[in-house]
């Protein structure tokens, strides 16, 4: 067999828009996610546009169970998608 990715801690990184969509469609929106922690904190570029990235697979995702994102830019409406996705989330707390 080969190894499982389950937690991965991508804080202050520097990451973007475009690199919280990456993650968001390889590791939490494939069918085969298996991710479980997910950190991100302390990455201020992420915005309003990686929150909704991230929001989009987070409201699909059966996996994730811990997911860190303080300091990472969100305003109103990023932190809404975000909220909103993990409320649809089961896993999420």
């Amino acid at each position: 067999g080969h190894a499982t990715l389950r937690r991965l801690d991508l804080s202050e990184t520097r990451m973007g828009a475009a690199g919280a969509s990456a993650v968001a469609k390889r590791l939490l929106g494939a069918a085969n996610a298996r991710l479980q922690a997910l950190q991100l904190s302390r990455n201020g570029a992420l915005g309003d546009a990686g929150a909704k990235a991230l929001a989009e697979a987070l409201a699909a995702d059966g996996v994730l169970a811990e997911l860190a994102a303080v300091g990472c830019g969100f305003g109103p409406d990023g932190a809404a998608a975000l909220g909103a996705a993990v409320e649809a989330n089961a896993r999420l707390p």
